[in-house]
C-alpha cells in the first residue's frame, strides 16, 4: 500500500493517507480534490518510470521532477516555498520540497516493483465527444492529451460486429475505422448517431466507459502479458536484472550443476539452480509485463443522471475486483456516488445473512466489496482531508448524508411557513 503526504499545495493544507484499493474524495468546487488525485497519479507514474530505467537521474536534474508534474497535470501556480509531498511504497520512497527545487529518492526494494497500467481520466474527457475533429487539434503534453492517446487505443477495439454496451442504457458504442467515426447505436432498431450528436450525458459517459473497460478488462483478455517496453529496452532490462541478482560470475566448464537458459531474446544465461532461473523469470514478468490497472477519475458524475451514476459506480467496482491489485481514485461532488458505494460496503456485511434469492435482486451485488479496501474522505474548509467512514462498520456516516441533504433543504423549510396559495392559483 502506498502512503502519500501533501502539505501546502494549492488550497490543500495537509494530507496524510494510505492509498487504498478504492479511494474517493468528495468536496465543494475548488477545494483541492483534483490536486490530491493528480499528485497521487503522478507519484505512481514516477515510481513506474524509475523502476523501468532503474535510476533517478532524469528526475534529479534540470528541475524535471517539478516540471513534469506542473506541465502534465496543469498545476503551475499551485506551489509555494513550503509546498511539500512525499510518496512511499514497498519499492521506493521519494519527496519534494519546493524551496529546495529538487526531489530526494531512495530505494526500498529495487526489484520489487509490480508493473501496472496507469490512466488519468480528466473531467475534460468530453472534448473528444464534443469536437468532431479532436484528433486534428494540437494540445499540450498534459493529462488531456494523454487521455486522448488512451482513447485512441481503446476505441479501435470496439467494432460494429463487437460493440461495447454502455451500462444499462440500451445503447452501444463502436468505432468505424473506415470513416474514423465514433458511433452509438441508440435503440433496438439499430438507429445510429455520431457520438458528437448524442446527449451531453453520453458524451461524458462513453469516453469514460470505453477507456475504463479497455484498460481494466480488454487488454488482459487479449494479451495478459502486454509489455510496457520495446524489445531492445526489455532485453537491456533483463540483462541488468540478471547481472545484479543472478549472474554466475565464475564458471569452470563443464558447468555441472548449473542451469542453462538459451533464450534467443536474452542470450545464454547461467543460473546456479532451476529455482534461481524461475525466480529470475518471475522478477522479469512482474516488472516488465502489466499485472493490473490504476485508474484516476475526475468527476465521473459529470452530466450524468443519478441512476446512471449509480450504475457506473457498480460497474467500475466490479472491474476493480477483477484483479487483486487494481485500484481506483475518484474525485466527486456527487452524493449519489457515495450512496452507491455505501450499498457496496453494506452488501459485504450482509452477504452471509441475506437470502441468496434476495441478494440476486440487488443491482449492487457484483460490486460488493470488503470495507477494509475502501477509503472515503471529504475536504474540510481548512484544506485538510478527513475520513467520513464510521469506525466500526466503515460505512459512510449518516451525519454526512444528512448534511448534504439538509444543506439543500434548509432554505426550502425557511420559506415553507410563509407559503400561502389562493384557491384560484391551485
Amino acid at each position: 500500500m502506498a502512503h502519500l503526504t501533501i502539505k501546502e499545495i494549492g488550497v490543500i493544507k495537509y494530507v496524510d493517507i494510505d492509498l487504498n484499493k478504492i479511494n474517493v474524495i468528495i468536496g465543494p468546487q475548488s477545494s483541492g480534490k483534483s490536486t490530491i488525485c493528480k499528485i497521487a497519479c503522478y507519484c505512481a507514474w514516477v515510481e513506474k518510470k524509475i523502476s523501468l530505467v532503474q535510476d533517478f537521474v532524469y528526475f534529479m536534474k534540470d528541475h524535471n521532477f517539478y516540471k513534469e508534474l506542473v506541465t502534465f497535470h496543469k498545476l503551475a501556480g499551485y506551489f509555494m516555498d513550503e509546498s511539500f509531498f512525499e510518496y512511499e511504497t514497498d519499492v521506493i520512497k521519494f519527496s519534494y520540497l519546493h524551496k529546495n527545487g529538487n526531489a530526494e529518492f531512495e530505494w526500498k526494494d529495487r526489484y520489487g516493483y509490480k508493473q501496472n497500467q496507469i490512466a488519468y481520466i480528466p473531467s475534460e474527457r468530453n472534448l473528444i465527444s464534443a469536437i468532431d475533429n479532436w484528433f486534428e487539434v494540437k494540445f499540450k503534453d498534459n493529462n488531456i492529451r494523454n487521455f486522448m492517446i488512451d482513447w485512441e487505443d481503446a476505441r479501435k477495439v470496439y467494432t460494429r460486429e463487437d460493440p461495447l454496451s454502455i451500462l444499462k442504457l440500451g445503447v452501444q458504442y463502436y468505432f468505424d475505422g473506415a470513416t474514423r467515426k465514433d458511433l452509438v447505436i441508440v435503440d433496438d432498431n439499430g438507429t445510429t448517431l455520431d457520438l458528437t450528436n448524442t446527449s451531453s450525458g453520453l458524451q461524458s459517459l462513453i469516453p469514460l466507459e470505453v477507456v475504463s473497460q479497455y484498460l481494466t478488462n480488454y487488454i488482459f483478455a487479449i494479451d495478459g502479458s502486454n509489455s510496457v517496453q520495446d524489445k531492445s529496452s526489455a532485453n537491456f532490462f533483463r540483462q541488468r536484472v540478471y547481472e545484479e541478482l543472478f549472474e554466475v560470475k565464475e564458471i569452470n566448464f563443464p558447468s555441472e550443476g548449473l542451469f542453462v537458459d538459451r533464450s534467443l531474446d536474452d542470450g545464454i544465461k547461467l543460473f546456479r539452480s532451476k529455482e534461481d532461473y524461475d525466480r529470475y523469470n518471475k522478477t522479469i514478468n512482474r516488472m516488465l509485463y502489466i499485472q493490473y490497472t490504476k485508474l484516476f477519475i475526475e468527476e465521473p458524475e459529470q452530466n450524468i443522471f443519478p441512476e446512471t451514476q449509480r450504475d457506473f459506480l457498480y460497474s467500475i467496482l466490479e472491474l476493480m475486483k477483477s484483479k487483486e491489485d487494481n485500484s481506483l481514485f475518484i474525485t466527486t461532488h456527487s452524493p449519489y456516488i457515495l450512496y452507491a458505494l455505501n450499498n457496496c460496503i453494506m452488501g459485504f456485511w450482509v452477504k452471509n445473512k441475506m437470502p441468496l434469492d434476495e441478494q440476486k435482486e440487488l443491482l449492487s451485488l457484483p460490486a460488493w466489496i470488503d470495507p477494509a479496501l475502501v477509503s472515503v474522505y471529504e475536504i474540510t474548509d481548512e484544506g485538510i482531508l478527513k475520513s467520513i467512514l464510521t469506525e466500526k462498520t466503515k460505512l459512510i456516516g449518516k451525519h454526512y448524508f444528512n448534511r448534504v441533504r439538509n444543506g439543500m433543504m434548509d432554505e426550502y423549510y425557511d420559506m415553507l411557513d410563509y407559503l400561502e396559495i389562493d384557491e384560484d392559483e391551485k
